[in-house]
């Protein structure tokens, strides 16, 4: 089968997209298909001399956003002495850009990435078409190349929607709300096939949309690292209780503000547990004084670390008895690293923004989980005291092996391979 795939992230770009279309790549060059990609160039990533495999071609298309392109325009040494003049239309040009561009930010790179996409299937044969979002202006390309040729197959993988998408400004509702549901409208009608990530988002397609209910996928996130292995619970009576969380906050849909309040308040209630309680953060807070001085006030109990990549967070699974998850606050995302908490087996500690939260649903009764609302102020008193029994009663347990690994089946490759590939 000859595939095309469409995506300004992808390797050796290090983001969920690009771990996920990467590693499906490589899985269907394994299997025999011939794969061309067609990405985008970013000034910061060198792309000279890859070579992924024998059966993947990866066209780079220039960058996607101007991000890149104001980069090197700032290196230039006589734009550099005129700064204080190109901060000015730098101003100018933020004003404009935000408020005007369609259908996001990457718009720019519709034309480049159209016309050479054009030009490879008028040139080659091509079985089927994946385009993936964000950014979106990729299934805009994707309507296009559908139009032009109507009888090749196209899958749209919508990792965040763009009607309905509450927490990101894409571009400006005010002006825009009207085309972004028409031209999301036609892209549902004329793709053969779309993929969403949870139940949520499926029933707003259909209800918005009005599409055959076998038209839309659910694909869960995937399990990118084969080597993530269940890890016993090893923690003795006199050891400190050690809760790891690991990723970025987002002020949007994962603010860390909340996230450190609620555990403030949790020693407050529980004065006796500090110190002998550990949360590790290993991510990145903002700089305002209200977060400083929740650190500082939990400097016996909260650590914060710089973010590290999935193989050092592996390592550090080894050395702690929980894990902390912080969900977001948009009910349309299911958070990529999820099979990689699941595959531990550890006891998950859930930090929830709505009440509605999709990540219990994934798991069955039998995994070792807690759902806390932090943001319920009418049963604080409550949710405090659930997490405090929480962690106290599975300190040293863990999920059975056997519910993790069947549980771990539909986030496999080979599972999400093959929902990709089937008709």
């Amino acid at each position: 089968m000859n595939i095309i795939i469409i995506s300004p992230y992808f390797y050796p770009l290090n983001n969920p997209r690009a771990h996920r279309w990467t590693s499906l790549a490589v899985y269907w060059a394994d299997m025999g298909h011939n794969v061309v990609v067609f990405t985008s160039n970013n000034s910061n990533v060198s792309t000279h001399d890859i070579n992924l495999h024998q059966n993947i071609r990866i066209e780079y298309l220039g960058p996607h956003t101007i991000l890149p392109i104001a980069q090197k325009a700032k290196s230039v040494s006589f734009i550099y002495f005129l700064s204080p003049i190109m901060g000015f239309f730098k101003s100018i040009l933020r004003f404009f850009w935000k408020r005007f561009h369609w259908p996001d930010s990457s718009f720019l790179w519709y034309f480049s990435a159209k016309n050479a996409i054009k030009e490879h299937i008028y040139n080659n044969p091509v079985d089927r078409m994946y385009t993936i979002s964000l950014p979106y202006t990729c299934h805009v390309i994707g309507l296009s190349l559908k139009k032009k040729f109507p009888n090749l197959w196209w899958g749209v993988d919508i990792g965040d929607p763009f009607y309905f998408s509450k927490h990101f400004k894409i571009n400006n509702r005010w002006l825009y709300n009207r085309l972004n549901k028409y031209i999301e409208g036609k892209i549902v009608q004329a793709a053969d096939k779309l993929y969403v990530t949870n139940d949520v988002l499926k029933t707003q397609y259909l209800s918005t949309f009005y599409c055959e209910p076998q038209k839309i996928n659910i694909t869960l996130p995937l399990l990118h690292d084969k080597n993530f292995f269940f890890i016993p619970n090893k923690r003795k009576k006199q050891d400190p209780i050690k809760i790891l969380m690991g990723g970025r906050f987002y002020n949007i849909v994962r603010p860390s503000l909340p996230v450190l309040d609620f555990i403030h308040r949790f020693f407050e209630k529980y004065p006796d547990s500090i110190g002998k309680i550990i949360f590790n953060l290993y991510t990145e807070l903002d700089e305002s004084t209200l977060t400083k001085k929740l650190i500082r006030d939990l400097k016996h109990s909260v650590n914060v670390f710089p973010i590290i990549s999935k193989t050092l967070m592996q390592d550090l699974y080894n050395q702690h008895h929980f894990i902390l998850h912080v969900s977001n606050l948009s009910k349309n995302q299911i958070p990529s690293k999820l099979p990689e908490i699941i595959s531990t087996g550890l006891p998950i500690i859930n930090f929830t923004f709505t009440p509605n939260d999709p990540l219990p649903s994934f798991l069955n009764n039998e995994h070792l989980i807690v759902k806390i609302p932090i943001l319920d102020k009418n049963s604080e008193n409550d949710n405090l005291e659930l997490m405090y029994n929480f962690i106290k009663s599975t300190s040293s347990l863990n999920t059975p092996n056997a519910v993790v690994e069947n549980s771990l089946k539909p986030y496999k490759i080979e599972f999400i391979s093959e929902q990709y590939l089937a008709s």
